[in-house]
């Protein structure tokens, strides 16, 4: 009769016997959640892949036609609305004295008739967006415009004149014609500009 024996290598640790179990049950384990996400993941697969395309995707608001925003940039677009021109004449007289010591020697007087223009009506590069309104109801659109201002005045030097120029007697008046022209614009264009306001 043969007689076995085991060798002092194969010897049965009792620490070596519980780490062996210790593995087999770890990797068994292993196994097996790995198993059971992989199924999970094949059942659901469908639903997974359209959650993640729609997060990615987003989505996206019906489109708007947003009629403020085109009317003002219109409007905007078109800067000055005139109401109204106003054309007329106004008589200037100015005159210059040259004086010596408290006595007058002479003065020059220049009559100058000025024609002027000027426009009034709505700067529309001032509305806002709360300026207009739209009514659906009804199908109309409001237009609230910012009050009326003078946006030109001018005066038509083709048209103005120096009426008369006179140095008195003798011509002791200072020879200031250029002087006094200007004098005579500048007060003009403010008397059509009184007269246009009122």
């Amino acid at each position: 009769m043969v007689q076995i024996q085991d060798s002092p290598k194969q010897s049965h640790h009792p620490i070596w016997s519980i780490l062996k179990l210790f593995l087999l049950v770890t990797t068994g384990g292993i196994t097996l959640v790995t198993l059971v996400i992989l199924t999970g993941i094949w059942r659901t697969s469908d639903r997974a892949v359209s959650i993640v395309e729609n997060f990615f995707q987003g989505s996206d608001s019906p489109p708007e036609v947003s009629v403020s925003n085109v009317v003002v940039s219109e409007l905007k677009g078109v800067e000055e609305l005139t109401t109204t021109v106003f054309t007329t004449h106004s008589v200037v007289p100015t005159e210059q004295s040259r004086n010596l010591g408290q006595f007058t020697v002479g003065t020059t007087r220049l009559l100058y008739v000025a024609q002027g223009e000027v426009r009034a009506g709505v700067d529309l590069t001032e509305i806002t967006i709360e300026d207009v309104t739209v009514k659906e109801k009804d199908d109309t659109l409001v237009v609230t415009l910012p009050p009326a201002q003078i946006l030109d005045h001018k005066l038509d030097v083709n048209e103005s004149q120096v009426q008369s120029y006179d140095r008195g007697f003798l011509n002791l008046g200072p020879d200031v014609a250029p002087q006094l022209q200007t004098l005579a614009q500048r007060e003009g264009l403010n008397q059509v500009i009184d007269a246009a306001c009122d």
